[in-house]
């Protein structure tokens, strides 16, 4: 009775054992034969890389600050594509999404290893790099998908990348009479007289502040001052302002990370610096 209960016990475990090889084996060729589907209906070659990740390099874009590391953050756009070339998201590279890299799919981190800054990768991923049997909204489980991905920035130091936009504007607008204070850029009409601004003053302050191309993010101050206690301002105003007198005017040129709380206060998306135009009534 014990013998023929253990042989039940056997028997059974061989045959589940069966049953998911025979499982595995069918998804595996199912997954094979979307993939095969999915290249086969591409105009461009791709090739394979060592973690089963096809890949088809269509601008190398710019080497010079190398590609991008599991640790830096990634600035965007992409398409992605079923196997029936349905459409089924996208980001323009006009209106970029900005994302840690290793919150990507795994195929995405991999595939942007391939190209520089600037540069456009087509990816064909399969599901164990994708979203494997985690059901998503307009993707079956064990998807096999396509990224068309546009790599429009990296950068692995916020307050780099920050200055480094700043500095381009700088540059294409022929702005050359600037001055740097702990990574704000200033440039000044007039540096007023006495007294001098500190970083415990409080100031009455005229201003108009926009992105760099130019959107406004607040005039509110323009003809009304604003009466700013230094200590408490973002750290950005208080490093430029504390370079200037009372009646002293100019432009102000500051990093998104510096600019914390006025920035939620202005609703300003992530990496976007400020110009602020601003002219000190008072100091006090």
């Amino acid at each position: 009775m014990k013998a023929s209960i253990v042989f039940q016990l056997i028997l059974g475990g061989v045959l589940l054992v069966l049953y998911f090889a025979c499982v595995e084996t069918t998804d595996f060729e199912a997954i094979r034969q979307d993939l095969n589907l999915m290249l086969s209906q591409q105009d461009r070659e791709y090739t394979e890389s060592n973690s089963g990740l096809y890949y088809a390099v269509i601008d190398s874009g710019a080497y010079v600050d190398g590609v991008p590391s599991s640790n830096d953050t990634v600035i965007m756009g992409y398409e992605a594509y079923l196997l029936d070339d349905e459409l089924f998201d996208q980001q323009s590279p006009d209106m970029p999404i900005t994302l840690k890299s290793d919150d990507l799919l795994r195929g995405v981190t991999e595939g942007l290893r391939y190209i520089g800054r600037g540069g456009k990768v087509s990816l064909i991923i399969p599901p164990d790099l994708a979203y494997d049997d985690t059901p998503q909204p307009g993707v079956p489980p064990e998807s096999v998908v396509r990224f068309e991905v546009d790599l429009v920035e990296f950068y692995s130091d916020p307050a780099d990348y920050q200055s480094r936009l700043i500095r381009a504007h700088l540059q294409e607008n022929m702005i050359l009479d600037t001055l740097v204070s702990d990574s704000v850029y200033y440039v000044p009409q007039s540096l007023g007289g006495f007294p001098q601004v500190t970083d415990s003053s409080i100031v009455s302050l005229l201003y108009v502040a926009s992105t760099l191309s130019g959107d406004v993010v607040d005039e509110s101050y323009a003809t009304t001052p604003r009466s700013v206690d230094l200590s408490e301002a973002p750290v950005g105003i208080t490093s430029g302002l504390d370079s200037f007198a009372n009646q002293g005017r100019g432009t102000l040129y500051v990093p998104y990370n510096l600019l914390s709380p006025w920035r939620d206060e202005w609703m300003l998306d992530r990496n976007t610096p400020v110009q602020i135009y601003f002219e000190i009534v008072d100091v006090q």
